[in-house]
């Protein structure tokens, strides 16, 4: 069970003979990593395909983006929603500070 909550999290690529599994934190690829061995053994039996290589990456981009004006907030609303850009122009509203 663990261990398909812990593949469920992670984004695999797979190029060639390489499975790239990226998760998003480390914990997450530790966990994953202390079945590596019996999850490759069970992939090369199934598939018949001994070539098959994995390899684990962590990607723990944090972006903070703080929003401390009105149009800041505003441009992190229409990101958001760019439906609301519209809104706006159909019924011609003003932001006011």
């Amino acid at each position: 069970m663990l261990m398909s909550s812990t593949m469920n999290m992670a984004q695999l690529t797979l190029n060639e003979d390489e499975l790239i599994v990226e998760f998003p934190n480390t914990g997450s690829k530790l966990s994953f990593e202390e079945n590596l061995y019996d999850l490759v053994s069970f992939i090369h039996r199934k598939l018949n395909n001994y070539h098959l290589k994995i390899e684990v990456k962590v990607n723990e981009t944090v972006e903070v983006k703080k929003a401390y004006t009105i149009d800041d907030k505003l441009n992190y609303l229409k990101e958001l929603n760019p439906v609301l850009d519209n809104l706006i122009k159909t019924f011609d509203l003003d932001i006011k500070p």
